[in-house]
């Protein structure tokens, strides 16, 4: 009876198994199938599909649902999940693309155990995330460290990890791909792990010269401003109250 047991067991975990093996060839398949690109580029078809069972994950912890998300039928449930990232953008703090391109783990920071880590962030439409906490991925030397210090939008959006358009273009993207991006935007922004930045600076922000607040600072610190006088000045002889300036007062004493 014990080995019935067990053998009902095992017959029980390699059904499972294969369902499991099933549901992720199936997955692939309909990757490759809605992806331009194919076979040509397995990397992105695995990426993707990380991706979407981490929206699935946090979809599922919101309450939210997940089964689009597995049949690509979830563009109307993304924009609603990026809405509050929109419709907020300009309350987040601005990123600089210098402060973006430093981010790639030449900047390092302490970590939790005392240990320096390397700074990265990645950004998507405009948004900037912190995915050090994803070192084993981005780190300098692993497989997706050409994502980080940079807008990857375009190359997340169209599937070619060696695309250009770094600097931030994605206004040409297909409907199919700008789809995409949002969904990568829904997985940054939902990740239980990284974190919201900030956003890219725009055409629409003012330019501040810090360096020429700072030298006015210095220039006239311990000096108060001081008032305009609105009256006659001190040596001038008492004047009546709505009596007219005349062609002798426009000098000084």
């Amino acid at each position: 009876m014990r080995a019935r047991g067990m053998h009902v067991c095992v017959k029980a975990i390699c059904s499972l198994l294969g369902i499991v093996l099933v549901i992720f060839a199936a997955s692939v398949g309909l990757y490759i199938q809605r992806t331009p690109h194919g076979w040509r580029n397995m990397n992105v078809h695995i990426m993707r599909l990380v991706r979407d069972v981490g929206r699935m994950k946090a979809r599922s912890r919101r309450g939210m649902e997940i089964v689009p998300v597995f049949y690509g039928s979830d563009d109307d449930t993304t924009t609603k999940a990026v809405d509050d990232l929109t419709q907020n953008y300009r309350d987040f703090n601005i990123v600089t693309p210098a402060e973006l391109a430093a981010a790639n783990g030449r900047l390092t920071r302490s970590g939790d155990d005392g240990d320096r880590e390397p700074v990265l962030w990645l950004c998507v439409l405009g948004h900037v995330f912190d995915v050090s906490a994803g070192h084993k991925f981005y780190a300098p030397g692993k497989d997706y460290h050409m994502l980080t210090g940079k807008d990857v939008t375009r190359i997340l959006a169209t599937g070619d990890l060696q695309a250009t358009g770094g600097d931030g273009a994605h206004n040409d993207l297909s409907p199919y791909e700008q789809s995409e991006a949002k969904r990568w935007l829904e997985y940054f922004a939902t990740h239980d792990k990284y974190t919201h930045v900030g956003r890219m600076k725009d055409s629409h922000d003012e330019t501040v010269d810090i360096d020429t607040i700072v030298d006015y600072a210095i220039n006239n610190e311990g000096q108060s401003a001081r008032p305009t006088p609105t009256g006659p000045p001190k040596w001038h002889p008492p004047v009546m109250k709505g009596a007219q300036r005349g062609a002798m007062c426009a000098g000084g004493p």
